[in-house]
């Protein structure tokens, strides 16, 4: 058994402490030590420490008993901020938060269509733009119609070239974590259910202006064809033939949940799927409001966790 040395041991106590912090928004030394079963000169020590790098501030004061007060304890929105941009084949829209995820600024960059070094050009210069909000790091949130293809970057050393993906180039110029998510899969594992189980297999269908496909093997995306939908449909895209698209991914996948994104309620009660043991589950578009935002959460943990 490898012992723990003590950098490590102070590591996953401030770990334990930002994340309470993170999680109750507003929070103080004696609630922290509760909630970590901390002592408090450990919770103390730490504190400091976090407040001397100026990640975590004292907001307020509150009085308590026999004349006493305290000092709440809250993350520093100006120790920097986290960019999200939103990806998509009509186009790329930018939101900027604070450490306290609050939209500071939001935009559409483009409403054209941009992919490899076009795209990856964007996101430089637009984090580039905003250098005074000290971006500390980006989260890529890729809309169902982009293609794999779509992120590929053709990276040129001067003496040699390859091509790259979109999230390895950004890491390379920027020099700051970067985080990738399909909608499809955010909605599903961290939007909708924060308790989903990555082994269940499931095909997730998004019906728009096109249908789009994604199917989840074991945690793991298996590619089908751009075409595939296509195909499959017709341009009418009624019930029967999404029913007929839906028990067709039956039979060629083993999954056992399917998630229909962008169908009304009407619609979707008049699918058939004919395997019983596959569910079949409605996702709202109010379930999908709250991407960006939960996308800027999950950066912002990762920056602030050890």
């Amino acid at each position: 058994m490898i012992k723990k040395g003590l950098k490590d041991i102070k590591n996953q106590n401030t770990n334990l402490i930002m994340q309470e912090i993170m999680q109750a928004r507003c929070i103080s030394r004696i609630e922290l030590a509760q909630a970590t079963h901390l002592s408090p000169s450990t919770v103390g020590s730490i504190v400091s420490d976090l407040l001397a790098k100026g990640i975590i501030v004292e907001v307020g004061m509150q009085t308590i008993e026999k004349g006493r007060s305290r000092k709440d304890l809250s993350i520093a929105s100006d120790f920097g901020s986290v960019g999200v941009f939103e990806v998509s084949r009509h186009g790329v829209f930018f939101c900027l938060f604070d450490m306290c995820l609050k939209s500071k600024f939001s935009t559409c960059i483009t409403k054209e269509r941009v992919t490899g070094n076009d795209l990856l050009q964007v996101i430089v210069d637009t984090v580039k733009q905003h250098d005074e909000d000290h971006i500390l790091g980006v989260g890529l949130l890729l809309q169902d119609d982009v293609q794999p293809s779509d992120l590929n970057i053709i990276y040129d050393t001067g003496y040699s070239s390859a091509t790259i993906r979109l999230k390895d180039a950004l890491v390379n110029l920027l020099h700051i974590p970067i985080s990738e998510e399909t909608c499809a899969s955010f909605t599903i594992m961290h939007a909708l259910n924060p308790a989903y189980d990555e082994k269940v297999n499931c095909a997730h269908v998004m019906i728009g202006e096109k249908v789009f496909t994604t199917i989840t093997i074991d945690g793991q995306k298996v590619p089908l064809r751009s075409t595939f939908c296509k195909e499959v449909l017709s341009d009418t895209t009624s019930s029967q033939e999404v029913s007929r698209l839906l028990n067709m991914l039956c039979l060629m996948f083993d999954i056992q949940k399917i998630f229909m994104m962008g169908v009304d309620t009407k619609f979707y009660q008049s699918l058939k799927i004919q395997d019983k043991d596959v569910e079949l589950v409605q996702l709202y578009q109010k379930d999908t409001e709250m991407l960006t935002p939960r996308m800027a959460e999950i950066v912002r943990d990762e920056l602030l966790l050890i």
